[in-house]
C-alpha cells in the first residue's frame, strides 16, 4: 500500500507495513486490493494519531517504518486514552 499519493509499492514488507494495513483495514472497513495500489486515506474523523501510524507504517522506505516496539507503545497508549474517553472509537 503505497503512501502520500504515490504508486510504487514499499520497498520491503514488513511486519510494521502489515499493522499499519490491518490497522487501516480496521479504521476504515476496505480490504486492500491485490495489485491495485492507491494512497493510504483514511476518513477525516480518523484520530490523527492513528493516521499518522498507519502512514508510519506504510512509509516506502523501510528506515522511516517505526519498529515493532514503538508500534506497541503507540497502540497500547491509543487504547489507553480511548478507553478514558479522550479519543473517539476506532470505529470512526
Amino acid at each position: 500500500m503505497p503512501v502520500h499519493g504515490t504508486t510504487r509499492a514499499p520497498q520491503r514488507c514488513t511486519p510494521c507495513t502489515f499493522a499499519g494495513v490491518l490497522l487501516w483495514e480496521i479504521i476504515t472497513g476496505l480490504r486492500p486490493v491485490r495489485g491495485n495500489m492507491r494512497a493510504v486515506h483514511v476518513p477525516a474523523e480518523c484520530p490523527q494519531e492513528a493516521a499518522d501510524m498507519i502512514a508510519a507504517c506504510c512509509a516506502l522506505d523501510p528506515v522511516q517504518r517505526p519498529s515493532a516496539r514503538h508500534l506497541m507503545k503507540t497502540l497500547h497508549a491509543m487504547l489507553v486514552r480511548q478507553r478514558e474517553g479522550h479519543v473517539c472509537d476506532f470505529g470512526c
